[in-house]
């Protein structure tokens, strides 16, 4: 029972949420995908692990999806470190890196929290 409700908030939430909010969303969930990834990592779980980073190497693939490169410069930077960090997650899953991993974490934790800042109004704290 408490899944369900907790799964119907969940639905409510994103069904009500702003694009803005969306992306900063999948921020947050990226991150706290590499965060569990790296726990899984340190215990040697590579199974659980692997299923972590790919669920955010899909964030960041669409992070990408959601950019306008026609906008400017801000937009083309945001790509290639997209793409870099899709790369290292890659990386980092085959050989099950913990430092690709942190790099990662720290190339995106400062975006989401200007993402926040500049669009949200507040910056988040709850995957740190």
């Amino acid at each position: 029972m408490q899944y369900a409700a907790t799964q119907a908030y969940a639905r409510a939430r994103v069904e009500t949420a702003t694009p803005a909010q969306l992306i900063g969303r999948l921020y947050e969930v990226a991150l706290r995908s590499m965060a569990t990834a790296d726990v899984a990592l340190a215990r040697g779980d590579r199974a659980s692990a692997s299923a972590d980073l790919r669920k955010a190497q899909d964030i960041v693939s669409e992070l990408r999806c959601c950019l306008d490169l026609e906008v400017g410069d801000i937009a083309r930077n945001l790509d290639a470190i997209y793409h870099y960090i899709g790369e290292q997650l890659v990386w980092a899953k085959i050989r099950g890196d913990r430092e690709l991993l942190a790099e990662c974490i720290a190339l995106l934790r400062p975006i989401r929290d200007a993402w926040a800042e500049a669009v949200i109004g507040e910056v988040s704290v709850n995957t740190d």
